[in-house]
């Protein structure tokens, strides 16, 4: 082989091999990236790691190459820096090595961008050897955030499939679980949210009336597990196949490293009865039957009023843990919620929603049932 034709071959294995991590970023739901991907015999990997948003990015970037220069003496690397639109600097890494055949492989491609002004940057390093991995980790450590990483995060996947995170605010005090509440569960809501996290179920459905806590009690699961929680309220996305993909596929890559508890809102129109026609649903059954991972949550918030609304395929038994359908309180239970919340009693007349119980005024009571006649005017 002259020196032209095994120039030519070189590079067309790694290109090769650039296309298998290109496909691994963009695989579809039936590989995800993160697990593994195979094109042309060659298998990639993915991982993602967070980076401190005022890390030096120089600083990181000059550290991968010299971790590669003293673990991989005979490697090759190709970077180069940018500017972002936020003005910040992104880069990429391709380090390459040369085989006992001669042949060029390619040991590890990374590519490092900001998330958003508001977030920490994200790496993504596409692999082809767990030990390169390992090297990396250790390396990048030192510009991994230090803070605590907010509880629950407010999922947004862009119409280019970028992954927008923003932290939602969340204080000790919200994450409280207050049993009179939620009366009306059987055995305590709290032994429920503790059955449901430790089992291997993946779907909880918290539906009803608007008002009676749902959303409150999305924020105290936080105290079940120690995992990721993330927050998706924008309904365009359950229709879109491709930003689809890649909320699926980010979501499987972060249960690779611990429990993930999605909550999904905005979801009525796509878990009614007749909604296993749409793409959503039975992408959702799928991943919670736990064929391809038994390692996320799902909770679904919804306003239906009763659990014949939903679709069979979800409410059957053995798919779905529990389902809470959320009640109104009598007076007496609406005076022991506003207890725990050290409210004085109001004199309810009927039973109100949770968040009426906890908001109303003892003025604003008395307006309220003039009107609706309980108190001649």
């Amino acid at each position: 082989m002259n020196e032209v034709t095994k120039s030519k071959a070189e590079a067309s294995l790694i290109e090769m091999q650039i296309d298998a991590i290109n496909d691994c970023w963009v695989a579809p739901l039936s590989r995800i990236a993160g697990l593994r991907s195979q094109v042309n015999g060659i298998q990639t990997f993915t991982t993602w790691l967070p980076l401190a948003k005022d890390h030096d990015r120089q600083k990181s970037f000059d550290a991968v190459l010299e971790y590669f220069k003293e673990a991989y003496p005979n490697c090759t690397t190709g970077s180069y820096m940018e500017l972002n639109v936020a003005g910040q600097k992104s880069f990429n890494i391709t380090a390459t090595q040369l085989q006992g055949s001669g042949a060029p492989y390619v040991l590890a491609y990374l590519n490092y961008s900001d998330t958003g002004i508001m977030n920490d940057g994200e790496i993504a390093i596409n692999y082809f050897d767990s030990k390169v991995l390992e090297g990396i980790q250790k390396t990048l450590l030192p510009f991994m955030p230090i803070k605590e990483a907010p509880r629950i995060v407010h999922l947004t996947i862009t119409s280019d499939q970028k992954i927008l995170r923003a932290p939602a605010t969340v204080t000790p005090e919200m994450t409280k679980l207050h049993e009179e509440f939620y009366p009306y569960v059987e055995g305590g809501i709290g032994n429920l949210l503790s059955e449901y996290y430790d089992s291997k179920s993946s779907i909880l459905i918290l539906t009803g009336i608007k008002g009676t806590g749902k959303s409150s009690l999305t924020r105290s699961l936080v105290n079940y597990s120690s995992g990721y929680f993330y927050m998706l309220d924008d309904s365009t996305i359950y229709t879109d196949t491709h930003r689809l993909n890649t909320l699926l596929s980010h979501l499987r890559n972060m249960a690779l490293k611990k429990e993930v508890t999605v909550i999904l809102e905005e979801v009525d129109d796509h878990v009614r009865s007749k909604s296993y026609e749409n793409s959503f649903l039975p992408r959702l059954l799928s991943i919670s039957s736990g064929v391809l991972n038994v390692n996320i949550k799902f909770v679904i918030l919804a306003n239906l009023q009763s659990l014949n609304q939903f679709d069979e395929n979800l409410t059957r038994p053995g798919r779905t843990f529990a389902a809470i359908v959320g009640q109104k309180l009598t007076p007496n239970q609406a005076n022991a919620a506003r207890a725990k919340l050290n409210k004085n009693p109001l004199p309810f007349s009927d039973d109100v929603t949770l968040a009426f119980a906890l908001n109303t005024t003892s003025n604003r009571l008395m307006e309220y049932e003039k009107q609706i006649g309980f108190i001649k005017k």
